[in-house]
């Protein structure tokens, strides 16, 4: 079984070079430094998408460990309060959301 907290997030009008820049740099490494993490990467909506519109530009996928998925949650939640949350992120627009898998993967 493997766990992912997504994250689903824009940048302020005009600041998406910054945001880029604050989230891989910064953010990212923020959010994996807290206990139960194991990874993260930033994705970016592409073009080619099979349904419109999309709300979203930008998605934040990070690895959770799975014996204490509700801990991380919390620890993240209490972390907040120290990160370097940019003013380059479009709060109002952020979407979070944890996911488990039900399946094996099939290649």
């Amino acid at each position: 079984m493997q766990t992912f907290f997504l994250v689903f997030s824009n940048p302020v009008e005009g600041k998406e070079a910054e945001y880029k820049e604050w989230y891989t740099n910064v953010h990212l490494r923020e959010v994996v430094a807290v206990k139960g993490f194991k990874s993260a990467q930033l994705f970016r909506l592409t073009i080619d998408q099979a349904m419109e519109p999309q709300s979203h530009k930008y998605c934040a996928m990070y690895q959770v460990e799975n014996d204490d998925v509700g801990g991380t949650v919390q620890r993240l939640q209490a972390a907040v309060p120290t990160m370097r949350m940019d003013p380059v992120l479009d709060l109002a627009s952020i979407k979070m959301s944890v996911f488990q898998s039900v399946s094996d993967v099939v290649k």
